[in-house]
């Protein structure tokens, strides 16, 4: 199996690490040599240097060699600012699922955890993708991010359900080493009641089915 993975980061190494085999042709995509060559030392695997998010890049790759499933994570800000040239460049190199990230519909926390998007930029991302009936479109959303309610949890299960995605993954907070987050962790709250907005989530999604 040919699979392609974009990031070398702590979760992409240790996915390239677990599906190698001699069955599997394992690509790797990051922008950092530095952390390509760490891998490679260890995994054999082909790297590729630059922007996962890229055509190019993608293609350097062999993404455009006809998967069953050929997945590519965006953020909205990614679609919104490159427009639909972008997406259409990503249907013509076999693109057939999108996983959106808008990770939570509440402003205020996407200003606290540094993301670049805005709630109305993943709105406007989700009526782009949705124009091509080619694509299966993923929202991720997560769980417990800093000073988030239950409520402000269920708010974000809501909207993005009227956005009408064809699946939604749902992640609890982890902070990585590398997050800028990790530098204010003894500064931020942290919600103790993250097992009820995951039994909220399963009870919503389900619902709807």
């Amino acid at each position: 199996m040919r699979i392609v993975i974009a990031g070398a980061g702590e979760v992409g190494s240790h996915l390239a690490k677990m599906l190698n085999n001699e069955t599997n042709e394992i690509t790797v995509i990051d922008t950092r040599q530095e952390r390509l060559d760490a891998l490679s030392a260890t995994t054999d695997v082909i790297t590729v240097e630059g922007n996962p998010s890229a055509i190019q890049t993608l293609k350097e790759a062999g993404a455009d060699s006809g998967f069953k499933e050929f997945t590519v994570e965006v953020n909205p800000e990614d679609i919104v600012d490159k427009g639909e040239a972008y997406v259409e460049g990503l249907l013509s190199l076999g693109v057939n699922r999108i996983s959106i990230n808008p990770q939570t519909m509440n402003q205020k926390t996407l200003e606290k955890i540094g993301r670049r998007h805005s709630v109305e930029q993943t709105i406007a991302a989700f009526e782009m993708a949705r124009k091509y009936k080619e694509f299966s479109i993923n929202a991720d959303i997560i769980a417990g991010l800093p000073d988030e309610s239950p409520e402000d949890f269920a708010h974000t299960v809501r909207e993005v359900c009227s956005l009408s995605p064809d699946a939604v993954t749902v992640h609890t907070m982890y902070l990585k080493r590398a997050a800028r987050l990790i530098n204010d962790f003894e500064k931020l709250r942290f919600a103790s009641h993250m097992d009820t907005m995951v039994q909220h989530a399963y009870d919503y999604l389900t619902a709807r089915e």
